[in-house]
C-alpha cells in the first residue's frame, strides 16, 4: 500500500495530543518524521483502531481511514484531540446510573422506616449503628443486583507495541 505524505521540512515533527477527552493533560513533544499517524498514536498509548479522535497535520483534517498510511513530514505539526463518544455499552451505563440512584433512594427511604429500630431492638445495637447496617446492606445488595442484571461493558486494554521515536 502506498503511503500518503504531507509536505514539510527538517527531520522531526511536533506531536501535540490531548489523549483524554475530559482532561486538560496534554502531550507536546518532537518525534521523528516518517512514522504513520497510527504508529505515532500507538507510541503515546492510543489504539488507533479503538479511539475516536480529530487528527490534523498542520491545518488539514486527516480522516481515520488514512491514519495507517499518512505520515507527517518533518517540520509539520500533528495535532490529536480524542473526542468523547457514546460509549460501548449500548446505553447500559445510563441504565446502571439510574438503577444505582434508585438503590440509593431505597436505602435512604428504608433507613427512615421502622426497620433500623426493629433491628436495634432485636440485636441490642444502638439505633445509629442499626441504621448504618440497614443503609449499607441495601446499598451492597442493590449494587450486586445491578451488576448481575446490567453487567458493565468489558474494558479494553491498550497494548504498547512500539516506540514513537520521541526525542
Amino acid at each position: 500500500m502506498e503511503h500518503s505524505v504531507v509536505a514539510g521540512g527538517g527531520d522531526t515533527c511536533r506531536l501535540i495530543a490531548c489523549p483524554r477527552p475530559f482532561s486538560v493533560d496534554r502531550i507536546d513533544k518532537k518525534v521523528h518524521a516518517g512514522a504513520t499517524i497510527a504508529e505515532l498514536l500507538g507510541g503515546i498509548g492510543l489504539d488507533p483502531d479503538r479511539i475516536f479522535a480529530r487528527v490534523f497535520i498542520d491545518d488539514r483534517l486527516i480522516p481515520s481511514a488514512e491514519w495507517q498510511s499518512t505520515k507527517p513530514s518533518a517540520g509539520q505539526t500533528l495535532t490529536v484531540r480524542v473526542v468523547p463518544t457514546g460509549g460501548q455499552g449500548g446505553g447500559k451505563d445510563a441504565l446502571r446510573i439510574v438503577a444505582m440512584i434508585a438503590v440509593v433512594a431505597l436505602a435512604v427511604y428504608t433507613a427512615g422506616t421502622s426497620l433500623p429500630g426493629s433491628l436495634a431492638a432485636f440485636t441490642g445495637l444502638s439505633p445509629a449503628v442499626s441504621q448504618a447496617i440497614v443503609l449499607s446492606s441495601i446499598a451492597i445488595v442493590g449494587q450486586l443486583a445491578i451488576t448481575a442484571l446490567i453487567p458493565p461493558a468489558p474494558r479494553q486494554l491498550v497494548h504498547h507495541t512500539g516506540d514513537c521515536h520521541a526525542e
